[in-house]
């Protein structure tokens, strides 16, 4: 199989290789670490909150039952209390839920532990190392298969034809 510049090989290889590569710079980077509270977080910053105690909160038509942690973005803080854009609830036992973009307020003394999402420079680093040497590897490998099991092109002897007049 020819590779190559006509072939499209190389074309889909960079159509698909952007995307991929972006998902994992992106979805490796960044994680939750610990956030004091006092001061409350800045409003729109993304943070992860473990109840001090469990509650229950209602969810429609059914509801959750010991709810531990929370998460999403702050849409205000004071030194006691904080109100919070839900984006996932997770209770005690199961599986996180959509929080459909439910509103809480939490006081100082319901919270436990405050936990910011920040850029996790070492995981940052590995994954760009990854990516890095994965596209490398791709690319030697398509050109080694594109050099592979044809003999080297050589130019074609120069001839002259003379028409008579």
């Amino acid at each position: 199989m020819a590779v190559g510049p006509s072939s499209g090989l190389i074309i889909r290889f960079r159509r698909c290789s952007a995307p991929v590569a972006g998902a994992l710079l992106v979805c490796g980077c960044f994680h939750y670490v610990p956030a004091s509270y006092p001061p409350p977080p800045r409003p729109n910053s993304e943070v992860r909150i473990e109840l001090a105690a469990p509650r229950d909160i209602p969810m429609g038509e059914f509801t959750l039952n010991e709810v531990t942690v929370i998460e999403g973005v702050v849409a205000e803080g004071t030194s006691d209390t904080l109100a919070l854009w839900a984006r996932w609830i997770r209770p005690r036992v199961g599986r996180k839920y959509d929080a459909a973009g439910a509103t809480f307020y939490l006081p100082r003394r319901e919270i436990a532990r405050v936990d910011g999402w920040q850029l996790a420079p070492k995981l940052t680093a590995a994954v760009v190392g990854i990516a890095v040497a994965s596209a490398t590897l791709i690319v030697r490998w398509a050109w080694r298969s594109r050099d592979s099991g044809r003999p080297p092109v050589t130019p074609p002897d120069v001839t002259s034809i003379v028409a008579p007049r």
